[in-house]
């Protein structure tokens, strides 16, 4: 798959709404369980803290995708138009 398809899966991914509330209800829960555990229980906060950093990666993972996608989109665009 070429970078400009990858990016437009990823952009479908990302405004996918199944996507979009799946990762933000993780992150809500993971909030909600950061909140909740009090500070004897670092382990669970650390766990808490690490699951919203997940579904973050994901988000900015995909937008590289995307991003790189747009690049090379541009770049083709910058040489096709170059050509004699």
């Amino acid at each position: 798959m070429d970078a400009e398809a990858r990016a437009r899966h990823a952009q479908q991914l990302l405004d996918d709404p199944l996507l979009i509330e799946t990762l933000d209800a993780i992150e809500a829960a993971a909030i909600t369980a950061w909140r909740n555990t009090g500070s004897d229980r670092q382990q669970d906060r650390e766990v808490a803290y690490y699951s919203i950093k997940a579904a973050e990666r994901v988000r900015l993972t995909l937008q590289g995708i995307v991003d790189n996608g747009q690049i090379a989109a541009n770049r083709a665009v910058r040489l096709a138009s170059s050509r004699p």
